[in-house]
C-alpha cells in the first residue's frame, strides 16, 4: 500500500521534476555568465574601497573579453552539435524511408508496380548503413546504431539475393521462416527508430544538454 502510493505520487511528479530540469539545462549555458558578473561587481567594490580607481578599465575591458571569449566558445559548440544533428537526421530519414519500403512491399524485388518505390529504398540505403552511407554512420554515431545497421544490412542482402520462391520444396519452410524473420527485424527497426536514435537527434520534446557529440 505504501509503495502503491509513492508510486503514484511520483507518477504524479513527473511533470514538475521533468520542467523543473529543463529550467536547469537552460540556465546551465550560462553559469559562467553568472560567475563572472559577480566576480565584476566584488572586484569594483574592493577597488573602489581601496581607492584604486585606475584599475577598473582594466577590470572591466579582461571582464568584458572573457565574457567574448566565452561566448565564441558556446557559438562554435552549438554550430558543432546543429551541424551533427543535421548530418544524423539525414541518416535517420534515408533509414527510416528503407524500412517504410520493406514494410509496405514485403520485398525488395523489382517490379513495374514498386520499380520507382524499390529503386528509392535501394538509394535510402546505400545512403544510410551501405555503401557510403555505412562509412558516415561508423563516424556520425556509437556503436549502438552501427550493430543495428550491420544486422539491418544481412537483412537487405537476404532481401536482394532470395527474392524468388525456392526450387527444391525441401527449402520451401526455411524460406518462408527467414524471410518472415528478416521483414519484421526491418519493421521492428522501423518502429523503434526514434528510440535508436534519442540519443543523437533531438525529436522536438526539448532540446537536450546530451545530446551525443562523439
Amino acid at each position: 500500500m505504501c509503495n502503491m502510493f509513492f508510486e503514484n505520487l511520483y507518477a504524479k511528479a513527473q511533470p514538475f521534476i521533468k520542467r523543473v530540469t529543463h529550467v536547469f539545462e537552460m540556465a546551465r549555458g550560462y553559469h559562467l555568465y553568472l560567475i563572472l558578473g559577480l566576480v565584476v561587481v566584488i572586484s569594483t567594490k574592493i577597488i573602489i574601497v581601496d581607492q584604486k580607481s585606475e584599475l577598473l578599465p582594466t577590470l572591466w575591458i579582461s571582464a568584458i573579453a572573457a565574457g567574448l571569449s566565452f561566448n565564441s566558445y558556446v557559438y562554435a559548440k552549438e554550430k558543432f552539435r546543429l551541424d551533427l544533428l543535421d548530418k544524423r537526421w539525414e541518416i535517420y530519414e534515408e533509414t527510416l524511408e528503407f524500412c517504410s519500403a520493406v514494410m509496405r512491399h514485403g520485398t525488395l524485388r523489382v517490379t513495374e508496380e514498386n520499380e520507382e518505390k524499390i529503386f528509392a529504398a535501394i538509394k535510402a540505403a546505400e545512403n544510410s548503413f551501405r555503401g557510403i552511407g555505412y562509412h558516415k554512420t561508423k563516424s556520425l554515431f556509437g556503436e549502438d546504431i552501427n550493430q543495428r545497421f550491420e544486422e539491418l544490412n544481412k537483412s537487405y542482402s537476404w532481401l536482394s539475393s532470395f527474392t524468388d520462391y525456392p526450387i527444391n520444396p525441401d527449402e520451401h519452410q526455411k524460406w518462408v521462416e527467414d524471410k518472415h524473420n528478416h521483414i519484421m527485424f526491418v519493421y521492428k527497426t522501423g518502429q523503434e527508430l526514434p528510440e535508436i536514435f534519442k540519443p543523437y537527434v533531438y525529436f522536438g520534446d526539448y532540446r537536450r544538454e546530451n545530446t551525443r557529440t562523439s
